[in-house]
Formats: structure tokens, sequence, C-alpha cells
């Protein structure tokens, strides 16, 4: 079983779905994952997009993230994820969206986020139009991390966006891209202490 690493709900166990459909971010991943966002998790909208049992969007409202929208399409995870969110008490701040998280991401109106977290199966092949996509529904200083398999290059330079360095996990990697416009029509530039 998983488990929220830290916040509020820190030690708290979480169910996941049987078989090979989902693949849960281990906790060494989800450490590194949310010490690279660091303090923009606290008080963030975060979307959670092929959201399996729940785990990374639960570990960021568990961080102090103000609400998070569950993206899932199996049947079987979205059982698992609905039980995790009462099991926690979550219930207020979510949203969970059954349905294919691609599609949400291209056609929902209703919402820009602060971070949106992407893992999708990795035979899907969707990378390139979910860091376009994702380009649109972030806010202005919004971040986009993708969790993809070795074989997608992530391109160094993406419109509106600045890309950080990845991280590698085997097999793994966690891309993370902070969006370059503000409000002025000016650019973030380099992220401190990022190399």
């Amino acid at each position: 079983m998983l488990r929220i690493i830290a916040g509020s709900l820190r030690g708290r166990r979480l169910h996941t779905p049987g078989g090979l459909d989902t693949r849960p971010t281990a906790d060494s991943m989800k450490e590194t994952l949310y010490n690279v966002l660091g303090n923009a998790v606290r008080g963030a909208s975060v979307a959670a997009l092929y959201a399996g049992s729940g785990n990374l969007g639960l570990e960021a409202l568990s961080r102090g993230a103000a609400h998070a929208v569950f993206v899932e399409k199996s049947p079987a995870a979205l059982a698992v994820l609905r039980q995790n969110i009462a099991a926690l008490g979550v219930g207020s701040q979510v949203q969970v969206v059954p349905g294919d998280a691609l599609r949400y991401l291209e056609t929902t109106l209703a919402h820009r986020f602060d971070i949106v977290i992407a893992d999708p199966p990795y035979a899907l092949g969707v990378e390139d139009q979910l860091l376009e996509s994702a380009a649109a529904k972030t806010s202005g200083q919004g971040w986009f991390v993708l969790q993809h398999g070795k074989q997608w290059a992530a391109p160094d330079s993406a419109p509106g966006w600045s890309r950080l360095r990845p991280r590698r996990f085997g097999v793994t990697v966690i891309d993370f891209f902070l969006r370059e416009e503000r409000g002025d029509g000016g650019s973030y530039g380099a992220v401190p202490g990022d190399i």
C-alpha cells in the first residue's frame, strides 16, 4: 500500500487498484516531485491527470493545496480513488472527473490550475499534446509536472514554458515546466536554485 509522506495527512495509507493498469508513483519519486515544487503547493489549485489511486493529488492536499481535480477513466481506479478520498476526509476539497485526461485538459473551460500533474501510461504517447494543452490551463506562475518513460525526449524549449532539470528514476523521468508568461508580457527566466 502507498502512504502520504508529508503534511497534515502524513502516514495515512492509500489503497491502490489491482492489476497492471495503473503504475503507482514510489515514495522516493513523490518526495522528489514535491521537493521541487516546494511552497508552490500551499494554497494551490491542482489537476491530477491519469490520477489512478489519487496518490499524487492527495499528497498535494496533505501539503496544503486548496483544491484538487482528479481525472481518471478506469472504473477500477475511480472506485479506489473515491475510497481513498472518503477515507482521508477530503471530499470537500476535490472534484473527481471520470473520463479521458487529455480530452479534459483540451476541452474544459471552467478552470485554470496552479499545478497540473500528469502520469499517463507510457504507451499512450500523449506527452507532446499534454505539454501543449497544459500551457492554456495553468495560471501565470503555474507548473506542469509530467511523469513519463525515458523513451520520450522532452523539448529543451517549449512555447510558454521554462524547463527545469529532469529527475530520472530508472526507466521513469519526471519533467518540470514552469510558465514563462507574466501578466506584463515578460518572462520569469531561470528558476533559482535549479541546474
